[in-house]
């Protein structure tokens, strides 16, 4: 199906871009207007690609906006819709319409048209390896050999869930020692700076002889 871009401004008169698929042209252009804007400039995807020399609209163009969060959900979405025998093209085509992201939108458009002109599953994720790894795209692989591709994308998410969680937990433990060494480093800098120096001029005042160690210290401070 084809990907349509698109520049109008909304009901405030602010400009907005944006995406949409559509069979044709003029169904682009009604769901746009559906959605309340003022259509200025649309056009097709492939068309802009190209005027801009054949570049390619490709996840990596896009990773920085993709988050492993929505890998994880997607995956979840397919293997349910799966589960319930939807076809994968059109299963592909209920997660686009209900994802937000312009980006993702179109790295899973991309991959819905790669699966409808006949190639697989997996060899359509293999094209975007910065969003989906090889052991993703091959365990991808192996499900749609063995026929249980929903039983295979479940354990995919559930895997990519637990690393997620990991992740969460290893970057929560890491905050509470990155504090005490702030904390412990603000205590030696006050030590050092206020109160080594006046413990320094007592003891010029009382002209007390000082043990190395002692010495060293102030050196230091």
């Amino acid at each position: 199906m084809p990907v349509f871009s698109y520049t109008g401004l909304d009901s405030k008169g602010k400009e907005v871009k944006g995406i949409v698929d559509a069979e044709q042209i003029r169904a682009a252009k009604a769901k746009i207007k559906e959605q309340g804007i003022y259509l200025v400039d649309i056009v097709e995807t492939q068309q802009r690609e190209r005027k801009k020399g054949n570049l390619s609209f490709s996840l990596e163009a896009f990773k920085g906006g993709i988050k492993d969060a929505d890998i994880v959900i997607t995956t979840r979405l397919l293997s349910n819709l799966l589960k319930a025998h939807i076809p994968i093209v059109e299963a592909l085509t209920a997660i686009i319409d209900q994802v937000e992201k312009p980006a993702f939108k179109m790295v899973l458009s991309q991959i819905r048209d790669r699966v409808n002109e006949g190639s697989s599953l997996s060899e359509a994720l293999s094209q975007h390896p910065k969003l989906f790894s090889n052991i993703y795209a091959n365990m991808v692989a192996a499900g749609e050999q063995s026929g249980a591709l929903d039983i295979v994308m479940e354990r995919l998410a559930d895997f990519m869930e637990g690393q997620f969680r990991l992740k969460k937990k290893v970057q929560g433990a890491m905050v509470y020692p990155i504090i005490m060494f702030v904390f412990a480093i603000g205590v030696v800098g006050v030590l050092f700076t206020f109160v080594i120096p006046k413990i320094v001029k007592l003891f010029d005042d009382i002209k007390a002889t000082l043990p190395l160690p002692t010495k060293i210290l102030i050196w230091i401070s």
